[in-house]
């Protein structure tokens, strides 16, 4: 089961790079010029700033924002204007508007001082200032003699004494007394331009937890930063008081009116109820029979039910006496009835019916078929005939008598519903006069409280402290400014520093060298090459330097001190490092040790260590190879005891063909078995194949590398290359090394332990200018 860090991709020892302490220090001292000059351009600037500024007064005065109205009515006056606290806050609302244009426009047009400024003198003598609302911007120029000063305007100039004033069209000032300087000036800004300046130098700070204010202005005089201040306060105030008067007055005025409009709209509601009131009592009589009336009601409504169902009756008992079949039960129960039978025609025909009826019952008793029952039976129909019909007519008449009755209760219902609609009518105008007179009554409780409000509004601005005369600059003196720059200047110089040091391009740090992953077998210390005929220090540092590699490149062959043949190939990864100077010295260092040594100028493009032997450089290595001079002409004894040179020989298009050719192997041979050190100086990686033919043949290949000079990016990808062709590469050699450097440590020479007595072979350094061979 494979590790769940190394599956995410996070090895187990993976570490963060930080940056040590030993490190940035090392970064300081390698940029020492960078923090020096950054210090310096800190401290210049604090100095220039201080004298360009000159001393700042800083007057403060401490205003509170509050309501005072409640404190004066108990509690009675809210305010109109009170937003909800969770979106606004209404301290800072108070804290714009002091500082709105507003405000400052009003200081401003109070104090035409803050209209003009002085140049070249102390503001404080400039008095009498007076400048129109309109006046365009201008600079007048001032010239100050023993008793007089002149002042030259655009078209014209006035001279006055000290302490009386000149006058410009729209601008008056004048200059109290004689100032140190010989010329200065007065500029005038424009309204809107001092007001923005103003702007720009107050300050407003609400103290924490507190309805409390501090109000600042900065000048460079302190009575004008006093006045200022002062002034500004007492504009907000006032314009406070204004606002909330006028707010007062506003709410006032709007409740009189409302209050004028609510009792016009209450007297209108009491007029039409009492004209209401004496209509229904002409049209039904006083309340009290309006109230019998209603409380009869409920018995005319039973009274008219039982009448409904009485004249049901009727009607259904009227039908039946139309009907054949049912006209004697109808008449029986007719007859049964008080008000139907107790008629003078019924009663009579029915009596008449009884008494024929009674004669046929006897005769018929006495005889079935005595000759009178069939009289008496036609007697007895005609009877109930009649009785019929006037049973019908007593019934009719009983119905429309209860159709009388039932319309007049109707006419009384409707009347009383008549009455109840306008009970309805009364309440609905009773409630809309009590309705008015709260309304009225309200408005009658916040007229009030307007009119107190009004009474007593003196602004939410209270002043606690008026600015007291500053009797020191505010802010930090010079020595803190200075300090300050130089604090400054130093911690921008150490990041540019930093900053250099990590995004250059150039191998400058250990770290970057150890990412190469090539040893280092030798430092070569910083020098002046053009002063090592004087310098003796130097000298012998870089001698020291090169027995040092001469050492490194011995123990690089193996155990024992190094193999009794030893063939390099010097390069660089780019021209400018150095490497023509390494490949002389190393030369030179093995040839004093007793080497028979010899150095071989392979770079057939630009060589010219020639010049460091002044020796010519015709005939050379491209001439033997080119088949124009034998070897025994090329190799040349130099004015070093065991050191030979090759020179590179005539400048060739095709030298690099020529290096790759069997010639040139044939000779490598030949000079390694006449000597025991062979030091090729070929070209840099960059500057073609050569470098890797010559490495080729030599078997090793030695790198110089320039510190500060060499850009890594470079130096990885040749280095690359010299491994992928699969060359020996024994180390690198580390030139121009500073004393800042952290290689600087690595170095063989000492001060006090040069040997005097020994002789000291003189590094070679090529000499300008071109050598005809």
């Amino acid at each position: 089961m494979s590790d769940p860090l190394t599956a995410a991709g996070l090895a187990p020892d993976a570490s963060v790079r930080t940056v040590g302490l030993d490190e940035l220090l090392g970064a300081l001292r390698r940029h020492v010029r960078v923090v020096l000059a950054a210090a310096a351009l800190g401290v210049g600037a604090a100095a220039a700033v201080a004298y360009l500024k000159g001393p700042v007064y800083r007057a403060v005065a401490v205003i509170r924002l509050s309501d005072p109205r409640r404190t004066l009515t108990g509690g009675v006056v809210d305010d109109p204007a009170r937003v909800d606290e969770r979106f606004s806050d209404p301290l800072l609302s108070q804290v714009e508007l002091l500082t709105s244009r507003t405000v400052a426009g009003a200081v401003v047009d109070g104090m035409p001082l803050l209209r003009v400024t002085a140049r070249g003198f102390p503001p404080g003598l400039l008095a009498e200032v007076a400048v129109a609302g309109g006046t365009p911007a201008d600079t007048f120029r001032l010239t100050f003699g023993p008793h007089r000063y002149l002042v030259l305007g655009r078209s014209r100039g006035q001279s006055a004494p000290y302490g009386a004033a000149v006058e410009f069209d729209s601008v008056r000032f004048a200059i109290a007394g004689r100032p140190d300087a010989g010329e200065g000036s007065v500029v005038v800004l424009t309204r809107e331009a001092a007001v923005s300046r103003l702007l720009e130098h107050l300050r407003v700070k609400p103290r924490i937890r507190t309805d409390l204010v501090d109000v600042a202005y900065s000048a460079p005089d302190p009575v004008v930063a006093q006045r200022v201040v002062n002034r500004v306060v007492d504009i907000f105030q006032q314009a406070s008081a204004e606002a909330a008067q006028r707010q007062s007055r506003w709410r006032r005025e709007f409740l009189e009116e409302q209050l004028r409009v609510n009792d016009s709209l209450l007297a209108e509601a009491r007029q039409e109820l009492t004209e209401f009131l004496n209509r229904r009592e002409r049209a039904y009589g006083s309340r009290e029979s309006r109230e019998r009336d209603v409380m009869g009601l409920a018995g005319f409504e039973l009274q008219r039910e039982q009448l409904e169902a009485e004249r049901r009756t009727y009607q259904g008992l009227l039908a039946s006496l139309r009907d054949s079949a049912a006209t004697r039960r109808a008449v029986q129960a007719a007859l049964a009835m008080p008000s139907l039978a107790a008629g003078p025609a019924v009663t009579q025909l029915s009596r008449q019916l009884f008494e024929q009826e009674a004669a046929r019952d006897s005769l018929a008793s006495l005889s079935p078929s005595h000759p009178d029952l069939p009289r008496l039976a036609q007697l007895i129909a005609g009877t109930e005939a009649s009785l019929t019909r006037a049973v019908q007519a007593a019934v009719q008449s009983a119905i429309g008598s209860l159709d009388g009755r039932i319309a007049a209760l109707n006419d009384v219902r409707g009347r009383q519903q008549q009455l109840a609609a306008t009970e309805g009518e009364e309440n609905r105008l009773r409630e809309r006069v009590e309705n008015a007179r709260k309304v009225v009554d309200a408005l009658q409780v916040e007229y009030q409280h307007a009119k107190i409000a009004e009474a007593v509004t003196v602004g939410q601005v209270e002043i606690v402290d008026h600015a007291t005369l500053p009797v020191a600059p505010a802010g930090i003196g010079l020595p803190e400014q200075l300090a300050l720059g130089l604090l400054v200047g130093l911690l921008l110089g150490g990041a540019g520093a930093f900053a250099a040091d990590r995004l250059g391009r150039s191998i400058g740090q250990r770290a970057q060298v150890e990412q190469l992953g090539v040893p280092v077998l030798g430092i070569v210390p910083h020098c002046n090459r053009d002063a090592l005929d004087t310098d003796t220090r130097s000298a012998e540092a870089i001698v020291e330097a090169f027995r040092g590699i001469r050492l490194g490149l011995f123990n690089g062959q193996g155990p024992g001190g190094g193999p009794t043949r030893l063939t390099v190939t010097v390069t660089s990864p780019a021209s400018g490092d150095g490497k023509s100077f390494v490949s002389a010295n190393l030369a030179l260092a093995f040839a004093y040790a007793g080497y028979r040594t010899l150095l071989v100028d392979a770079d057939l493009r630009r060589g010219a260590l020639h010049r460091s032997l002044d020796l010519a450089r015709q005939p050379g290595l491209t001439d033997f190879l080119a088949g124009t001079a034998p070897p025994e002409q090329i190799v040349r004894a130099t004015s070093h005891a065991r050191l030979a040179f090759l020179a590179s020989g005539s400048r060739r298009a095709d030298a690099p063909e020529l290096l790759g050719s069997p010639r040139m192997g044939e000779l490598m041979r030949r000079l390694q078995e006449t000597h025991e050190v062979v030091v090729l100086d070929s070209p840099p990686v960059g500057a073609g194949v050569d470098a890797l033919t010559l490495g080729a043949l030599a078997g090793s290949v030695l790198i110089v590398l320039r510190l500060g000079r060499t850009e890594r990016a470079l130096a990885e990808a040749k280095l690359d290359m010299l491994r992928r062709a699969r060359l020996r590469v024994l180390g690198a050699v580390l030139n121009d090394v500073r004393e800042d450097s952290e290689y600087y440590a690595y170095t063989y020479y000492m001060d006090g332990y040069a040997l005097a007595n020994q002789p000291l072979f003189r590094p070679l350094v090529a000499k300008a200018g071109p050598r005809v061979a």
